[in-house]
């Protein structure tokens, strides 16, 4: 079974490194890595539409580098721009 860490745990335990920049520099590709530089999560935008990426996939992997499971959520955004509600898609 998946182990569950809390967002204090990813922030005191893990490396972040952005990849796949888009042209407005925004990191589409967060890895969340452990400390022997193996990914735990990663966290991948897609779906682009008026400036705001409309899906977001996470997945976890055990220290083999197997993708043990992926979650994908829905984003919608507010007049303003900024993320209103985020569904459960997968």
């Amino acid at each position: 079974m998946a182990q569950k860490l809390s967002l204090h745990a990813i922030n005191d335990e893990l490396d972040v490194v952005g990849s796949s920049a888009d042209a407005d520099g925004i990191y589409t590709i967060l890895d969340y890595k452990r400390k022997d530089g193996t990914t735990y999560i990663r966290s991948t935008l897609s779906d682009k539409v008026n400036g705001h990426y409309t899906t977001v996939a996470v997945g976890q992997y055990d220290a083999a580098g197997t993708l043990l499971f992926t979650k994908v959520w829905t984003l919608t955004y507010d007049g303003n721009g900024q993320i209103q509600s985020k569904v459960v898609s997968a």
